[in-house]
Protein backbone atom coordinates (compact mmCIF):
# COMPACT_ATOMS: atom_id res chain seq x y z
CA UNK A 1 0.00 0.00 0.00
CA UNK A 2 1.17 3.55 -0.92
CA UNK A 3 2.27 5.70 2.04
CA UNK A 4 -0.25 8.56 0.33
CA UNK A 5 -3.31 5.66 0.14
CA UNK A 6 -2.76 4.80 4.16
CA UNK A 7 -3.98 8.32 5.24
CA UNK A 8 -7.08 8.35 2.79
CA UNK A 9 -9.23 6.09 4.77
CA UNK A 10 -8.28 7.85 8.27
CA UNK A 11 -9.34 10.97 6.04
CA UNK A 12 -13.11 8.62 4.77
CA UNK A 13 -13.65 7.75 8.90
CA UNK A 14 -13.22 11.75 9.54
CA UNK A 15 -15.31 13.11 6.48
CA UNK A 16 -17.99 10.00 7.32
CA UNK A 17 -18.13 10.56 11.51
CA UNK A 18 -18.42 14.53 10.52
CA UNK A 19 -21.46 14.12 8.38
CA UNK A 20 -22.91 11.41 10.99
CA UNK A 21 -22.70 14.01 13.28
CA UNK A 22 -23.61 17.04 11.24
CA UNK A 23 -26.69 15.52 10.12
CA UNK A 24 -27.69 13.59 13.88
CA UNK A 25 -28.09 17.25 15.00
CA UNK A 26 -31.26 18.88 15.29
CA UNK A 27 -31.38 21.84 13.01
CA UNK A 28 -32.61 25.04 14.29
CA UNK A 29 -35.03 25.76 11.01
CA UNK A 30 -36.40 22.28 10.18
CA UNK A 31 -36.95 23.41 6.46
CA UNK A 32 -33.06 23.41 6.30
CA UNK A 33 -31.27 21.32 3.92
CA UNK A 34 -27.54 20.69 3.89
CA UNK A 35 -26.21 21.57 0.32
CA UNK A 36 -23.76 19.69 -1.14
CA UNK A 37 -20.73 21.78 -0.74
CA UNK A 38 -22.14 22.36 3.38
CA UNK A 39 -21.52 18.95 3.82
CA UNK A 40 -18.96 17.62 1.77
CA UNK A 41 -15.11 19.46 1.85
CA UNK A 42 -13.07 19.22 -1.20
CA UNK A 43 -10.32 16.67 -1.88
CA UNK A 44 -7.26 18.81 -1.57
CA UNK A 45 -4.93 15.97 -2.28
CA UNK A 46 -5.50 15.63 -5.41
CA UNK A 47 -4.29 19.59 -6.31
CA UNK A 48 -5.29 21.00 -9.67
CA UNK A 49 -1.84 20.37 -11.53
CA UNK A 50 -1.19 22.53 -15.08
CA UNK A 51 -2.38 19.64 -17.07
CA UNK A 52 -5.91 19.50 -15.38
CA UNK A 53 -6.13 23.11 -15.80
CA UNK A 54 -5.43 22.57 -19.66
CA UNK A 55 -7.50 20.02 -20.04
CA UNK A 56 -10.36 21.79 -18.18
CA UNK A 57 -9.87 24.81 -20.50
CA UNK A 58 -10.21 22.67 -23.10
CA UNK A 59 -13.12 21.00 -22.13
CA UNK A 60 -14.71 24.56 -21.36
CA UNK A 61 -13.82 25.23 -25.08
CA UNK A 62 -15.14 22.35 -26.66
CA UNK A 63 -18.49 22.79 -24.73
CA UNK A 64 -19.20 26.39 -25.80
CA UNK A 65 -18.39 25.54 -29.64
CA UNK A 66 -20.44 22.36 -29.42
CA UNK A 67 -23.56 24.51 -27.77
CA UNK A 68 -23.16 26.98 -30.73
CA UNK A 69 -23.42 24.37 -33.21
CA UNK A 70 -26.50 22.83 -31.71
CA UNK A 71 -27.92 26.35 -31.56
CA UNK A 72 -27.12 26.89 -34.98
CA UNK A 73 -28.69 23.96 -36.09
CA UNK A 74 -31.95 24.34 -34.30
CA UNK A 75 -32.56 27.85 -34.58
CA UNK A 76 -34.43 27.37 -38.04
CA UNK A 77 -36.45 24.79 -36.26
CA UNK A 78 -37.06 27.19 -33.19
CA UNK A 79 -37.89 30.06 -35.13
CA UNK A 80 -40.72 28.39 -37.23
CA UNK A 81 -42.27 27.43 -34.14
CA UNK A 82 -42.06 30.32 -32.62
CA UNK A 83 -43.88 31.91 -35.97
CA UNK A 84 -46.32 29.40 -35.92
CA UNK A 85 -47.72 29.78 -32.02
CA UNK A 86 -47.38 33.28 -32.49
CA UNK A 87 -49.42 33.41 -35.55
CA UNK A 88 -52.14 30.90 -33.54
CA UNK A 89 -52.09 33.32 -30.60
CA UNK A 90 -52.69 36.63 -33.01
CA UNK A 91 -55.59 34.43 -34.78
CA UNK A 92 -57.02 33.94 -31.25
CA UNK A 93 -56.68 37.33 -29.87
CA UNK A 94 -58.75 39.33 -33.64
CA UNK A 95 -61.14 36.59 -33.05
CA UNK A 96 -61.62 37.17 -29.28
CA UNK A 97 -61.78 41.03 -30.39
CA UNK A 98 -63.80 40.72 -32.89
CA UNK A 99 -66.40 38.78 -30.58
CA UNK A 100 -66.74 41.50 -28.19
CA UNK A 101 -66.76 44.29 -30.94
CA UNK A 102 -70.05 42.27 -32.25
CA UNK A 103 -71.54 41.66 -28.93
CA UNK A 104 -71.22 45.81 -28.76
CA UNK A 105 -72.87 46.19 -31.49
CA UNK A 106 -76.12 44.15 -31.20
CA UNK A 107 -78.89 46.23 -29.24
CA UNK A 108 -79.41 44.87 -26.23
CA UNK A 109 -83.22 43.78 -25.07
CA UNK A 110 -83.46 47.12 -23.20
CA UNK A 111 -83.49 49.13 -26.49
CA UNK A 112 -86.30 49.18 -28.31
CA UNK A 113 -86.15 50.67 -31.55
CA UNK A 114 -89.21 52.72 -32.38
CA UNK A 115 -90.73 52.49 -36.20
CA UNK A 116 -92.98 55.34 -37.42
Amino acid sequence: MDPADRSRPADLLAELTRLHDLLSEPASDNNTIPLLQDVVLPDLSAADGPDLQHLRLLLMQSAEGLLQDVIRDFAPQITAELEKRLLLHLEYLIREQEQQNSSRDTPEADDTLFLP
